[in-house]
């Protein structure tokens, strides 16, 4: 796609610039609502995110924005906080240049595989949370994203709630490009992440300790959701093994319990690369080990998340180094920390993969100039149809085994 100056192109240069008004001639009074007004903008713009948020709490801040603008520039706070650009988005996301022959997956995952973090993924789920609570919450335009922004409401909407459908759409496709650098085990993974993108058969001993020609991370996630499913399942490998735990329950402050199944997945080291590996953390004797965490629901049918971790802490959360390797999965104590957001809930790869491509990024496209709603609905079906395997209109996690596993 090239750049244009439709719709999308305005947006995208007005997120921080254009939404957030920056108001000149303040009153010299640093208490007045005009003065935190400046203030908080200056502070958004100059990338200062925590004091920006830190202003937009008080309040003569929340008296001098409209109810939307503030959570407009909210949003945009926490956006930046995790370490994205809207511009960079609608650059990504919007304008790409297609004249190579990269496919619309491997392109977005790897813009945004080295920005990925859990911690980032809760700052994005609060970004969310704000476009939500203007479309859904206080004029009650429908019941998800999608059906408050598709083309037919929007006579309804205000410029700041087409905004919100505009950057929710652009969230929604960073969240799921990026999630996939979690599966691969986040910063510590991205070399596997880079090779299993470029469709390689021949890997390194440090991305393919099995020399199966398939990156260890993303075998790894897969086995977890098919013992998860099956505690019987063999993983279709004899180099592969998945034990499912007991179920922890974590006990984060000021929340609710929250009982996460552990899965130990063990791949076994080819004798080719056993010199080469045996210093890295997780090589136990002639296996490589590492755990992921999943969230049990069940409604009609079993299902099992992936839950967005970052950092190692023990059930009540205190932080610890990492997990005893060698230890047996039921003497374990320090696990994979799972990310919580602001309402107490687990953020999974339900919700920043499956529900953001099947759902959430459809109110991108709704608000584009028609002259862009086609190339751009073609890159979103290109992604979803390489996840499926085949052009599809929604993707389910047993499609993301068989899509970490191609």
């Amino acid at each position: 796609m090239q750049l244009h100056q439709g719709r999308a192109g305005l947006w995208g240069l007005a997120v921080l610039l254009g939404l957030s008004l920056l108001l000149v001639g303040c009153s010299g009074d640093k208490s007045s609502e005009e003065a935190c007004r400046y203030d908080a903008i200056m502070a958004l713009n100059k990338g200062n995110y925590d004091r920006a948020l830190n202003l937009l709490d008080k309040s003569a801040c929340r008296s001098a924005f409209s109810e939307d603008e503030l959570l407009l520039n909210r949003a945009a706070a926490y956006i930046g906080r995790a370490g994205y650009d809207i511009l960079d988005l609608v650059k990504e996301i919007v304008n790409a240049d297609d004249d190579d022959d990269t496919k619309t997956d491997a392109r977005l995952i790897e813009a945004f595989a080295e920005r990925a973090s859990g911690g980032g993924m809760n700052d994005l789920d609060r970004a969310t949370s704000a476009y939500r609570k203007m479309l859904l919450d206080e004029a009650l335009l429908g019941d998800t994203i999608r059906a408050a922004c598709k083309e037919s409401e929007q006579r309804n909407l205000s410029d700041f709630q087409k905004d919100a459908c505009f950057n929710n759409g652009l969230l929604a496709a960073a969240k799921a490009a990026a999630t996939f650098s979690l599966l691969f085990g986040g910063s510590e993974g991205l070399d596997e992440l880079k090779a299993w993108l470029a469709k390689s058969d021949d890997l390194e001993c440090k991305v393919d300790r099995n020399q199966d020609g398939k990156a260890d991370q993303g075998q790894i996630t897969s086995c977890a959701l098919k013992v998860a499913k099956d505690p019987s399942d063999d993983c279709g490998s004899a180099s592969i093994a998945g034990e499912r735990g007991a179920a922890i329950n974590f006990t984060p402050e000021n929340t609710d319990s929250l009982e996460l199944i552990p899965v130990r997945v063990e791949i076994a080291i080819d004798n080719t690369c056993l010199a080469e590996v045996s210093g890295q953390t997780g090589v136990v004797g002639d296996k490589f080990i590492r755990y992921r965490m999943l969230s049990e629901v069940t409604a009609g049918s079993y299902t099992a998340a992936i839950v967005d971790t970052e950092g190692f802490c023990q059930a009540d959360m205190t932080p610890c180094d990492s997990p005893d390797y060698a230890a047996a999965i039921a003497n374990n104590t320090c696990w994979p920390c799972p990310v919580i957001n602001d309402e107490g809930k687990l953020i999974t790869i339900t919700d920043t993969l499956v529900t953001a491509l099947n759902e959430d990024v459809d109110s991108l496209v709704a608000m584009l100039p028609k002259d862009e709603q086609e190339e751009v609905q073609e890159d979103l079906d290109e992604f979803r149809a390489e996840i499926c395997g085949a052009p599809c209109d929604e993707i389910t996690e047993d499609m993301i085994i068989d899509y970490l596993l191609r």
